[in-house]
C-alpha cells in the first residue's frame, strides 16, 4: 500500500464476516464490525460509513472545544453530544450526505458563561476535520486487482 505522510488506517473485509481496520491510535488500536449474525439486508443497513463519520466529527469537534475552553482556563465538568446526518439525491440521482448536525451540552460554571459564548463563537468554524469537510475534502483513489 502507499503509504503518505499523515493518519494511516487499514482495512481487512471478509465478506459476510466481518470487517476490521487497524487505526494505529494507542487509545483505539483495532475497530472491528461483526457480521456473522446479520443477514446481507441488516449489513446494508448499518450505515457503518456514516456512523463512523460522525464519531470522527464528534470526537475533534468536542476535543478541541474542550481544549480551546480549557487554554482559556475554564473548567469542563460535563460534555454530551450527538451527531446527525442528513442525505438527498443530487442531480443525477446519486445519494450523498449532504448537512451534519453536531449538538452539544457543555456543562461549565456561570462564571466562566463570558468565556464559553467567546469560544462557542469561535467553534462555530468548526474543527479541523469538519473545516475540512466543509470546504471539501478531495478522495484520490488507487485501486489494483490482487
Amino acid at each position: 500500500m502507499n503509504d503518505k505522510k499523515g493518519v494511516v488506517v487499514e482495512c481487512a473485509h471478509e465478506k459476510g464476516k466481518q470487517q476490521v481496520f487497524k487505526t494505529g491510535a494507542k487509545s483505539l488500536n483495532e475497530i472491528r464490525f461483526d457480521f456473522s449474525n446479520l443477514t446481507e439486508e441488516e449489513v446494508n443497513t448499518e450505515h457503518l460509513g456514516a456512523r463512523l463519520l460522525l464519531c470522527a466529527a464528534l470526537s475533534c469537534y468536542t476535543n478541541t472545544f474542550t481544549n480551546n475552553l480549557h487554554a482559556k482556563g475554564v473548567d469542563v465538568r460535563s460534555m454530551t453530544a450527538r451527531a446527525t446526518i442528513k442525505k438527498e439525491k443530487d442531480d443525477t440521482r446519486r445519494t450523498k450526505y449532504t448537512t451534519i448536525l453536531l449538538e452539544l451540552k457543555v456543562g461549565v460554571d456561570d462564571k466562566n458563561e463570558a468565556i464559553f459564548e467567546r469560544v462557542r463563537e469561535d467553534m462555530e468554524r468548526g474543527s479541523l476535520l469538519t473545516y475540512s469537510l466543509d470546504e471539501g475534502i478531495e478522495v484520490e483513489y488507487d485501486v489494483t486487482r490482487v
